[in-house]
């Protein structure tokens, strides 16, 4: 009776661990407040803050002109007499700018501005990715907590087991093999405790990192995660992913700066830049001293011995184009297969959970209570006891396995559409 009343105990403190977690509000790490610090400090993320800084300030120089060049230039200098500079004639003073042939700057801050929007993309496609780097993380920290509970409930329930297999024993109602089998079964729930909390420090570690604290920093108990479903049908997480990804968004950007580079490269290939200048002459020995020149230079692209090169770049721009939409198509057929895949293993987890809830959890605890009982007054051996012990701590170690596989699968699907997705939560 003793082993009966322990069992019904040790069996509701692991279902009543939520509300004991709960009391300890203080001590309590929020999922929130974890995605929150590492959205803040985590050092992935600020290396694209700097870079999208960078592309901000490299697109802002796409407006600006090349440096001007200032001359200055001593004609007729006699060679007996070289550093007699004011037996110059003329002294020349000029003053060249290169301008660009019309339209090519504006092309050029068009393609700084997808660099600056690609960049953009970037950043959030990491912080995408931390988020949902966290989110797991959290949930694998929750699951080895939940498996530490359950490893100690059980290591307690198989003490109690084990006390009354040597008092059957002693009083010659159970073999000795029943003591033996015990003292096995209590040393495997040794071990998978062990196990639990070298998960759990491994864990923690992960999420300390993310949060860019030190790998052995203290950290609050997790809270408890719940089943909350999706709202949305693979149709509409469909076109989120079209709609939002990230990583999509920013190879958009890449295909329309491609094409970009290819207006250029055609630009170049057939207009002209310039240098425009302007001189001012001295001339002592002449009757007119003050003189100016102005001056106008072109390119000429088009010229036998350089036109090769433009039609080769226009070529280069062509195909960077053409690699940059395959990369586009390729991303996009990955990125629905993968919000397929977790939307089906998220359906699967969701009904497993079910399962666990409404049949196999409350089954295995009458199973395992009724086999007790029938264990004390001889009905069955130990052997079936055992089984039965095993399988509701396998029951109990299945259902937070399938809640956090549910959790884990819909946040790579978050991760997917670039987005936190409404959720349904159940009572």
């Amino acid at each position: 009776m003793k082993l009966f009343l322990s069992i019904i105990i040790v069996g509701a403190g692991i279902f009543a661990g939520a509300s004991a977690r709960g009391a300890d509000a203080e001590n309590e790490l929020r999922l929130s407040q974890a995605i929150d610090e590492a959205l803040k400090n985590n050092p992935e993320i600020h290396v694209l803050q700097n870079k999208l800084q960078s592309a901000h300030a490299r697109g802002n120089q796409s407006t600006y002109l090349e440096d001007p060049e200032l001359n200055l230039e001593a004609w007729g200098i006699p060679l007996n007499r070289p550093a007699s500079i004011r037996s110059s004639n003329p002294i020349v003073l000029g003053l060249r700018q290169k301008v660009p042939f019309f339209g090519k700057r504006a092309l050029k801050s068009e393609i700084a501005g997808s660099e600056v929007r690609m960049a953009e993309e970037d950043l959030r496609a990491k912080q995408v990715e931390v988020v949902a780097k966290v989110k797991n993380a959290y949930a694998d920290y929750f699951l080895a907590g939940k498996s530490i509970e359950i490893a100690k409930a059980h290591l307690e329930l198989i003490r109690q087991v084990s006390l009354t297999a040597e008092n059957l024993y002693k009083v010659g109602k159970a073999p000795q093999q029943d003591v033996i089998k015990a003292l096995l079964e209590q040393t495997d729930l040794l071990n998978r405790l062990n196990m639990a909390e070298r998960e759990l420090e491994t864990t923690k570690a992960r999420l300390n990192t993310l949060l860019n604290r030190h790998p052995d920093a203290q950290l609050g108990v997790p809270a408890e995660i719940t089943l909350a479903p999706l709202r949305l049908s693979f149709t509409d997480l469909e076109r989120l992913v079209l709609e939002n990804n990230p990583e999509l968004e920013g190879m958009e950007q890449n295909v329309r700066r491609s094409e970009k580079l290819i207006e250029l490269a055609q630009r170049n290939q057939k207009y002209p830049d310039f240098m425009l200048g302007l001189q001012y002459w001295v001339a002592p020995d002449q009757k007119q001293k003050h003189m100016y020149t102005p001056m106008v230079s072109l390119t000429i692209p088009f010229s036998p011995w350089t036109k090769g090169k433009h039609d080769y770049e226009v070529e280069e721009a062509m195909a960077e184009r053409q690699a940059t939409k395959s990369q586009h198509d390729a991303m996009k057929n990955g990125a629905l297969l993968a919000v397929r895949e977790m939307f089906t293993k998220a359906r699967a987890a969701e009904k497993s959970v079910a399962f666990y809830q409404d049949g196999l959890l409350p089954q295995a605890q009458q199973s395992f209570e009724a086999t007790v009982a029938a264990y004390q007054t001889g009905q069955v051996n130990f052997a079936t006891m055992l089984d039965a012990q095993r399988t509701i701590r396998e029951a109990r170690l299945g259902y937070y396995k399938a809640l956090v596989e549910h959790e884990q699968s819909i946040v790579d699907i978050e991760k997917a559409v670039g987005v936190t997705l409404p959720r349904q939560v159940k009572n």
